[in-house]
């Protein structure tokens, strides 16, 4: 990964504004959000990412949900153990408990022996294992990312960007369920994280899926004559796409 790559557009969109008490307010919003699917969809290949500002949540509130993750990651392994998924609550912290590729794992314990004040030493090594990018199989992502360190690119028309940081902005990325559901008009977000080898990054992600028992396809609205539907109708694609990020493949074209 490169580090001279140019920042992607900053495409903010104020979330309050969109639904401000003004109509005159709200319209000049959503124009504005309107133009950016717009542009990236018919001139930019549909690859859509942008930063939404002024969510709802306080400052202090967004500042505090990233400390708290930081601090937890520093807690003694035993501490962290006490937050553990279970069969009742798929949420929380987790481990590989019984891999199924022992030779994958044994490289996981390798690294995880070189601790991380020594990959400075290696960066091309670490790098190798860094380096694997992804589109995310539900239909949007929204990420708090970290305050200081950029790690974030993004993929379009084969170049890499990197997105820059906007304190206290969510990050907005379009997954794979909603390339399939507009039929291929907006494109699912390829992105990787550049690993930083002096300074601690702490980012967290809310994925938005359907229910996974639904059937998901394209919507009849934008399936056309000239445009028949790109993609098969899918159900439980999250365990389709679990079958397919191991080897770095895609669910879709």
């Amino acid at each position: 990964m490169a580090d001279d790559l140019q920042y992607m557009d900053s495409n903010i969109i104020d979330f309050s504004l969109l639904s401000s008490p003004s109509p005159t307010v709200a319209a000049s919003e959503l124009s504005k959000l309107m133009e950016y699917i717009t542009n990236w969809v018919y001139f930019r290949q549909g690859k859509l990412c942008m930063h939404i500002t002024n969510i709802g949540l306080s400052i202090e509130f967004l500042d505090k949900v990233l400390d708290l993750s930081k601090h937890f990651f520093t807690l003694p392994f035993e501490e962290k153990k006490k937050f553990s998924r279970s069969p009742d609550n798929p949420r929380g912290f987790a481990v590989d408990g019984d891999p199924e590729n022992p030779s994958e794992a044994c490289n996981r314990l390798f690294l995880l022996k070189k601790r991380p004040e020594r990959w400075p030493q290696a960066p091309q090594e670490f790098s190798l294992h860094c380096e694997s990018t992804t589109a995310d199989s539900g239909a949007m992502t929204f990420l708090l990312i970290d305050r200081e360190v950029e790690a974030l690119e993004v993929l379009k028309e084969d170049q890499w960007f990197k997105v820059p940081i906007i304190p206290h902005a969510i990050v907005v990325l379009v997954d794979d369920q909603i390339e399939i559901m507009s039929n291929g008009i907006v494109k699912s977000v390829e992105h990787r994280v550049k690993p930083n080898l002096e300074k601690v990054r702490i980012s967290t992600a809310l994925f938005h899926s359907p229910n996974v028992e639904k059937e998901v396809g394209s919507l009849k609205a934008l399936v056309t004559e000239g445009r028949p539907p790109l993609y098969k109708t899918v159900k439980s694609y999250i365990n389709l796409f679990d079958d397919h990020f191991p080897i770095n493949d895609t669910m879709v074209p």
